[in-house]
């Protein structure tokens, strides 16, 4: 598990990065986003998609906005780039307010991955999708 601090003058975000059991790449998004803080979460998405290629395993992404404190356009400008550059099978995000799925939705829309990237209001309903 890797948490990423991202912090300075004003509290940025306190994001988590880390592979579950089920060999789930689990991505916890706290506090508010900015470019560097999606980054920083991304390289490490990324590293755990790299180990899950070369183990010859599907690689499933879970991402948690329930504990996003909001995002800037840096944060939406870099996680829309790396949708396109990110290696994986799917891309599920769950949680948030009504603004920041809708924010959230339009992004996926946006990137026309619509089936293997989508939005769901838990984590259940993330997970089944994921695994069918």
């Amino acid at each position: 598990m890797v948490t990423i601090m991202n912090g300075g003058k004003d509290l940025q975000s306190k994001d988590t990065v880390f592979l579950d059991k089920a060999g789930i790449v689990n991505v916890l998004l706290e506090g508010k986003q900015t470019y560097q803080a999606i980054r920083h979460a991304s390289d490490e998405m990324d590293a755990l998609s790299s180990k899950l290629r070369r183990e010859g395993k599907p690689v499933y992404v879970l991402v948690d906005i329930s504990k996003m404190g909001g995002h800037d356009s840096g944060a939406r400008r870099e996680g829309y780039e790396r949708l396109f550059t990110i290696y994986y099978d799917k891309f599920a995000m769950f949680g948030g307010g009504l603004f920041l799925k809708s924010v959230a939705n339009l992004v996926v829309k946006a990137t026309k991955l619509g089936n293997k990237v989508k939005v769901f209001n838990t984590r259940e309903e993330a997970i089944r999708w994921l695994k069918s």
